[in-house]
């Protein structure tokens, strides 16, 4: 509790005369008692409006002033209300507009670590709030205000082409008067959805990080809060691996970044980590639900990397397509399956083939048919998914689901295999049946070949995978594969394979 004010009676005159350099105009000043944290007096405290900030400094310190809000959208901000409370606790209330209507909101000021919060709803509702006064006893501030009802209302209007349309039009109904009494809360948590290691998925024997954000959830500034992470659920007897502390006040309404050092542990099985906000709870919260966060990570993670087809023969309506499975994780993925799908994501499957159990970093190429005889279009959509089923625990399941387009036949005047609009696209001759067994590129791959595997015939090794008897792709195989070649007739791929 703030001592009785012993402030002086400040001297009359401008109190702000010299300008801010920023172009901008200080105005709207709101002066009231507030609190000195290392005397514990009383002292004057300004608030004003410099732009679209509020500015905040002691009356008999005002040369430099604090932004403890900036808005460059609020237009209401110019109409906020400062309340004080005994304590020297300051609330600053504005009702911020919406679409079609406004809320209230409220920005908290803690003497005891001389911080300004951020902001935090008062309100939420379809109801438009303005015209407002607020007071701060010691049970919370209390504000008044109108209330109006806002409905939508369909008008006809013409548009500029003479129609007729109906438009929603906002419709004000009958204002009240209100008021609403906010109980000032301390809380703190981990930040739902904040908690991820760096790098994301590590493998064991990393040094990773970590990672995941503290909020102040509560009214009253927070310092010396304790983070801790433990490998496995602390109620089960996990262990603790790394420990930090904000010293800092951690505003209102503020949140901050933590980062914890660990060093993956050598494991076979998927790592579950646990982290805990205040675990001694020492500090005021009204909630204790949100103060762990737990993630499951070294783990799996299948993806489908890339795809391709091919006609079976030249003149044919049979494709076949290629699909590759990576285990891009850092554990081992177990047993599971390619399902091929027609048409969309959830349509006829066409094939399931079985994937195995892949080591990490270990691919393999999964292959199918499709009759396309009977389709309409130019081009027909497969959806290639890895795991469908869930059968394997991921890292990321984003990434199982491919899509593939798979073209029928077009025409092809020439009859060499290769459609009349593919040859135009790359610089062949419709005309010319001869075009086909052609290399420019000089891959070993021919123009119908390259055309077979989604490639182009001018850039040499552009199908993604080691041509046979090209010398710039031999010198790029064994560069890159460390003197091993990969082969195209295995379908399971590594180094040497």
């Amino acid at each position: 509790m703030c001592r009785a004010l012993r402030a002086p009676r400040p001297a009359g005159g401008v109190l702000i005369k010299a300008p801010s350099g920023d172009g901008k105009a200080d105005s709207n000043a709101a002066l009231t008692r507030g609190c000195n944290p290392t005397i514990r007096q009383g002292v004057l405290r300004l608030v004003w409006l410099r732009g679209g900030s509020l500015m905040d400094a002691p009356l008999g310190d005002i040369t430099k002033p604090g932004t403890f809000y900036a808005s460059e959208y609020s237009t209401n901000l110019a109409d906020f209300q400062l309340a004080a409370a005994a304590d020297g606790r300051l609330a600053v209330v504005w009702a911020e507009p919406g679409e079609f209507s406004s809320d209230l909101k409220a920005i908290f000021y803690d003497p005891q670590g001389d911080v300004w919060g951020e902001p935090r709803p008062l309100t939420a509702d379809a109801e438009t709030e303005k015209y407002l006064t607020a007071a701060f006893p010691p049970d919370g501030p209390v504000v008044l205000y109108n209330r109006t009802p806002v409905t939508q209302v369909m008008q006809p209007v013409r548009t500029l082409s003479g129609r007729t349309a109906s438009l929603a039009v906002p419709q004000d109904g009958l204002t009240d008067l209100y008021m609403t009494r906010h109980a000032v809360t301390s809380g703190i948590a981990v930040k739902a959805g904040s908690l991820d290691t760096f790098p994301t998925n590590p493998k064991p024997g990393d040094a990773a990080q970590i990672q995941a954000v503290i909020a102040n959830t509560g009214d009253t500034a927070l310092s010396n809060v304790v983070v801790w992470a433990y490998l496995d659920d602390p109620q089960q007897g996990g262990a603790l691996i790394a420990a930090t502390t904000l010293t800092a006040p951690l505003a209102p309404w503020a949140e901050q970044s933590v980062k914890l050092a660990w060093t993956v542990p050598a494991t076979e099985v998927p790592l579950t980590l646990f982290l805990v906000v205040d675990p001694e709870q020492s500090l005021a919260d009204t909630s204790r639900s949100d103060n762990v966060l737990s993630l499951t990570t070294v783990l799996p993670d299948l993806v489908v990397s890339n795809s391709r087809w091919e006609w079976l023969g030249t003149g044919e309506q049979v494709a076949s397509v290629v699909a590759r499975v990576v285990n891009q994780g850092a554990l081992p993925g177990g047993a599971g399956t390619l399902s091929v799908h027609t048409g969309a994501a959830d349509g006829p499957v066409l094939a399931t083939l079985p994937v195995g159990s892949l080591a990490v970093g270990q691919a393999v190429d999964l292959a199918t048919t499709w009759d396309v005889s009977a389709l309409p279009g130019p081009t027909y959509p497969l959806f290639l998914a890895v795991d469908e089923a869930g059968a394997v625990a991921e890292q990321d399941e984003s990434d199982n689901l491919s899509t593939l387009a798979v073209g029928t036949l077009a025409e092809d005047t020439d009859k060499d295999g290769m459609p009349n609009a593919w040859e135009r696209d790359h610089g062949l001759d419709p005309l010319d049946p001869g075009d086909a067994a052609l290399d420019a590129d000089g891959d070993s791959l021919g123009n119908l070949r390259e055309f077979r595997l989604g490639a182009d015939p001018r850039k040499g090794d552009t199908d993604g995978v080691w041509c046979a008897g090209c010398p710039g792709c031999l010198a790029a195989r064994s560069k890159r594969a460390g003197g091993h070649g990969w082969r195209r007739d295995r379908q399971q791929r590594g180094p040497g394979r």
